[in-house]
């Protein structure tokens, strides 16, 4: 076996789960923000466990609200918490 084989994948990014951690570390009930993209709690539920998408524009409006960088949906905030700690 190879060393390359041996080295465990890295596990996929869940934007809606770091959408639910990005909002729930800036203390946004999650009825809050789907008030202000215009889209009821439901559909924000279903985001952030994954069920349905989110287009590039709503992923925009979500940082925005969020007040992050759009790129750091794809980060879990607590990796980035760390690493700037280092």
């Amino acid at each position: 076996m190879s060393k390359k084989n041996t080295k465990l994948a890295k596990a996929p990014v869940s934007v809606g789960d770091n959408i639910r951690k990005w909002r729930e570390l800036r203390n946004i009930k999650q009825q809050l923000l789907a008030s202000q993209l215009g889209i009821t709690a439901g559909a924000m539920s279903n985001i952030e466990n994954n069920k349905s998408t989110a287009n590039s524009d709503r992923l925009q409006q979500i940082a925005s609200c969020l007040q992050i960088d759009v790129g750091m949906l794809f980060s879990n905030p607590i990796d980035l918490i760390n690493a700037r700690r280092r």
